[in-house]
């Protein structure tokens, strides 16, 4: 499975941000979202990457959907409402708190590539009871909008549709 997060090859050299001279790659290894239904969200997040979910993942009540690829990509779904907090213990210590807004829709959102063709993406977002719709049409580069509980956006991108993302976006 050779999964990368779309977004997650930065290119930097200096002040030219995607200079092709000289770049260095960087790296987004996970994410994490927020759910109503983590294990859910987890499992079919893992089916569309070809991979597999895992309860307890970082904690008790998160789960994790990891692609099995070898960069060690995954997405952590918390619980809804549960944040990341700056540790009152210290460094080194990971803590969340409960926050007192839960919100609809966010502007965060990602993109992945995956090994599927926009059919197999739709019908495994839509058999999740996901909205979904191809975007893109006549631009440079299209993918699929799967909307994550139906409030989460999240772009996938077929091989075919990943290769036109990088020759435009590189």
């Amino acid at each position: 499975m050779n999964l990368h997060i779309a977004l997650a090859k930065i290119y930097c050299q200096g002040n030219e941000v995607f200079s092709k001279e000289k770049r260095t790659l960087g790296m987004i290894h996970h994410l994490s979202i927020e759910a109503d239904n983590p294990m859910k969200v987890a499992t079919v997040l893992a089916k569309l990457m070809g991979g597999r979910a895992r309860e307890g993942f970082p904690f008790k009540d998160a789960c994790g959907a990891f692609s099995g690829d070898e960069y060690g990509t995954m997405i952590e779904c918390w619980p809804r409402g549960k944040v990341a907090t700056i540790p009152k213990s210290g460094p080194g210590k990971f803590e969340t708190s409960d926050s007192e807004v839960l919100q609809n829709h966010q502007a965060f959102h990602t993109a992945i590539s995956v090994q599927l063709d926009d059919d197999e993406i739709m019908e495994i977002a839509r058999d999740a009871g996901w909205q979904t719709a191809v975007r893109g049409g006549n631009a440079p580069f299209s993918l699929v909008e799967v909307w994550i509980e139906n409030r989460l956006l999240l772009e996938v991108l077929s091989p075919t549709q990943t290769e036109n993302y990088l020759r435009v976006m590189t």
